[in-house]
């Protein structure tokens, strides 16, 4: 005699749990989704950070560079000074043979 109703309600609470069930599903895909968008603003500070500590890292090099070019003598320089003390050496010898 109930067996109808019986048929009912366990097509009703099926249903109930079939939608507890969606439910559950649509709170993970929302929460998954907040962490993804948390994720990409975290990654994108931290891509942030490593191109701007590039960058200086960068700077410095360039800087080391420039300033060892301008403190390195040029080739022509080389080239006076090493003449200059061959002729200073010369002059030495030349004072020391010839008198004092």
């Amino acid at each position: 005699m109930f067996r109808w109703l019986r048929g009912v309600l366990a097509g009703l609470f099926g249903w109930f749990d079939l939608r507890a069930r969606i439910d559950d599903l649509e709170y993970s895909i929302e929460h998954m989704q907040r962490e993804m968008s948390e994720l990409e603003i975290h990654w994108t500070n931290e891509v942030d950070k490593l191109t701007k500590l590039h960058q200086r890292a960068s700077k410095r090099v360039q800087d080391g560079i420039a300033a060892l070019a301008e403190s390195a003598p040029a080739p022509t320089d080389i080239r006076i000074q090493r003449e200059a003390r061959k002729a200073e050496l010369r002059n030495r010898r030349a004072g020391g043979l010839h008198g004092t």
